[in-house]
């Protein structure tokens, strides 16, 4: 496993003193594998000792085999992140910077995709009756955009920006029927709590999250787990964002995959539909 992408994955439970290595890590890779655990010490104001912790933290018997697993990493063409956006910086490097995040992210995001437990998800959606769609804030975006595809190739979904119509509408949900549930942070009442309701009814449970020993992923036949890229508390959802979109088209795909033949006319249709609205300019 990628050295940088465990860091990234268990940066929000590292100390202060971890951080500040990881930090500097993320940001000088090159000098990173070149310098001693005394000099990565001094340059992030930490210690030697601090330094052969950070290591041995993430399993390598010293510093020297983690660095040689960084340039393993690098050689595959793994991005150092810089996350870190300063008040002085110009529309170029506030460009580069996102696109490193995004990079990342998304490397992030297919190298542990469990692939065994999105087939099983897309297994229920396909043997579904109804499916009802659960997101708020950033995760509403996602939650959307897969009402809106499943809609448009004539498989009932249903999503609401409003919470108790959501809650209003699932005490209808009963087996057969397969909720899909967007939280980053896995502890959104408002997604949560109609998810436990549903699993009472029977119905099958979805959830798209980044922690799965949440109470949301608890309450879940299938944890589709995305990674844990960002603080909760955050300039914006970005990573978790994209990620979260990657997982509801990934859900999308799987389920017109065998259909593509039978939905292709209405696709055609919609899309003349759509035409209309739009400008002859």
């Amino acid at each position: 496993m990628s050295i940088l992408f465990q860091v990234r994955s268990e940066y929000q439970k590292l100390s202060k003193t971890q951080k500040q290595i990881a930090d500097f890590m993320f940001l000088h890779v090159d000098d990173f594998v070149k310098l001693t655990a005394q000099e990565i010490g001094d340059r992030s104001s930490t210690s030697s000792a601090s330094v052969v912790r950070f290591a041995k933290y993430f399993n390598f018997e010293g510093l020297e085999e983690l660095k040689r697993q960084l340039v393993i990493d690098s050689n595959v063409g793994i991005v150092p992140i810089d996350p870190i956006i300063m008040q002085n910086d110009s529309t170029e490097q506030l460009a580069e910077k996102l696109g490193v995040v995004i990079e990342n992210g998304t490397k992030d995001f297919f190298y542990q995709l469990d692939v065994e437990a999105l087939d099983k998800a897309i297994d229920i959606i396909q043997n579904s009756n109804r499916i009802f769609i659960f997101g708020v804030g950033a995760s509403s975006l996602p939650a959307y955009d897969l009402y809106h595809k499943l809609n448009r190739v004539n498989k009932s979904a249903i999503f609401n920006f409003d919470s108790h119509m959501t809650l209003e509408f699932i005490n209808y949900a009963k087996k057969g029927d397969v909720i899909i549930a967007f939280s980053y942070s896995g502890r959104t009442l408002e997604v949560i709590y109609p998810a436990e309701v549903a699993i009472k009814n029977g119905a099958s449970v979805i959830s798209v999250t980044r922690d799965d020993k949440s109470r949301l992923a608890q309450s879940s036949s299938v944890v589709l787990k995305i990674p844990d890229s960002e603080n909760l508390v955050r300039i914006g959802a970005i990573t978790s964002k994209i990620n979260a979109m990657l997982m509801a088209d990934l859900l999308y795909f799987g389920y017109i995959n065998p259909r593509l033949s039978e939905i292709e006319e209405g696709i055609v249709s919609t899309s003349k539909l759509t035409s209309l609205l739009k400008s002859k300019e």
